[in-house]
């Protein structure tokens, strides 16, 4: 998927204004939490890395925060008040009746591997198996529901497994 050249310094700029309101207010360093060790987080990276938050003035703090469910409770918590991962598990929260807000989202697909044993070799291989999910109702939860039913199979015919944080994509 490719976007459009000026996304990324838009994306930085919108979030740079955003931290700069609330880094005004704060002294100690701005957390920003990010749920995934995968080149969709990498906007952070080139901020943090490239010097664009100091820059403008920002002490920002990145913390990786495995699996988005786990985010969600640091941002409601108040312990992370920016965030920067999947929406399923902010909609998830707000349906809940928790107080967030979406600001945007910087993809339009799902991003996700699908990793087996060799023995695997298509979809309906996976029957009576175990598939590890990052977290039950985060957004690799969500993407096996909608792979599950692409491939015209269901839930209760595979075991889902909750494996952690460092998992991007599922396990057959």
């Amino acid at each position: 998927m490719k976007f459009p050249a000026t996304l990324l310094p838009f994306l930085i700029s919108l979030f740079l204004g955003i931290v700069s309101l609330a880094s005004a207010v704060e002294a100690a360093p701005l957390r920003v939490a990010y749920s995934a060790i995968s080149g969709a987080m990498s906007s952070l990276w080139v901020a943090q890395e490239g010097g664009y938050f100091k820059r403008e003035g920002l002490d920002v703090e990145l913390l990786y925060i495995g699996g988005g469910s786990l985010l969600i409770q640091s941002m409601i918590s108040g312990n992370v008040p920016f965030a920067y991962g999947p929406s399923v598990p902010v909609i998830n929260a707000s349906l809940r009746g928790a107080d967030l807000v979406l600001v945007g989202n910087t993809g339009n697909s799902l991003v996700f591997s699908i990793m087996s044993r060799p023995e695997i070799k298509q979809p309906a291989n996976i029957k009576g198996k175990k598939v590890g999910v990052t977290r039950l109702g985060g957004s690799t939860d969500w993407a096996l529901d909608a792979a599950l039913k692409q491939w015209g199979l269901e839930r209760r015919e595979i075991t889902v497994i909750q494996t952690g944080a460092c998992l991007k994509g599922w396990l057959v």
